[in-house]
């Protein structure tokens, strides 16, 4: 198998035109000729990635979060970038990434991933059946503080933050990948019992616990890193469908660059 035949999976899989007009999901650095010999899976690029595929044998990284978002004018080893770019072309390395296109074909996996009934698109994109983030509601009305303990179990969370009552029922729910902040004003709107997303700011917080909705913060980190679970198992499957997944590993990297200092 060739690193462009896997690519072209991909591409079926996740359509790249589905992708947001600010996004640039798609090839970063491309060999596509290249004999596939194994795709390390990660949220970003960086040099520990690179030389964690070295390490491991893969000629493809394949990654949520674009290496670049606008064009460059200048590859040079001053820069991130630069250094990335070189480093990749030096070892031989493809680098694919899959972000928003990504987000809206898993749109209803965290809600799959809680046991939440109804599922709903929040934000549907077009008439495509894909879209932002998911509605749902819990088969029973547990306590927030049972919630609390679901979701921190369910994403791995080291610690949530959140807004609400520990003794209020939550029924109905939504929940955005990433950077949900700015549609609090709508789950207020909508009178959702509680949202959850990543990167909540402080007034955004304030403004749903004076209107009585609360709020999970499971951070960009943890709303995402499963979404590169779920694209290991897609991948795992195509290659052993195509007869070839003894011979290429799939491995996934998980780093926060967000630690939590405990004292």
């Amino acid at each position: 198998m060739l690193v462009k035949d896997l690519i072209d999976y991909i591409r079926k899989k996740f359509p790249e035109d589905i992708q947001e007009s600010y996004d640039n999901s798609g090839i970063q650095v491309y060999r596509s000729d290249d004999k596939l010999t194994g795709v390390l899976l990660a949220l970003d690029i960086h040099e520990k990635v690179i030389d964690d595929a070295l390490r491991f044998g893969c000629n493809l990284i394949i990654t949520h979060h674009p290496l670049f978002f606008k064009s460059i004018k200048s590859v040079t080893t001053e820069s991130f970038t630069g250094r990335i770019i070189n480093s990749l072309i030096k070892n031989n390395i493809s680098h694919y990434a899959i972000h928003t296109n990504l987000d809206k074909v898993y749109w209803n996996k965290h809600a799959q991933m809680l046991g939440l009934l109804n599922i709903g698109v929040i934000d549907p994109h077009l008439n495509t059946g894909y879209g932002y983030g998911a509605y749902g509601e819990f088969p029973d009305e547990p306590y927030m503080e049972d919630v609390l303990r679901l979701v921190k179990r369910t994403f791995g969370n080291e610690y949530l933050i959140y807004t609400g009552e520990l003794d209020r029922k939550i029924k109905s729910v939504a929940i955005m990948p990433g950077s949900g902040s700015s549609l609090v004003e709508k789950m207020i709107e909508e009178k959702v019992d509680l949202y959850m997303c990543g990167d909540i700011k402080y007034h955004d917080a304030f403004s749903a616990e004076v209107n009585g909705l609360n709020l999970i913060d499971i951070s960009h980190f943890s709303s995402e890193i499963h979404y590169m679970t779920f694209l290991s198992v897609d991948l795992q499957d195509y290659l052993t469908k195509a007869s070839v997944a003894n011979g290429i590993k799939l491995f996934t990297l998980a780093n926060n660059p967000l630690k939590c200092f405990q004292g």
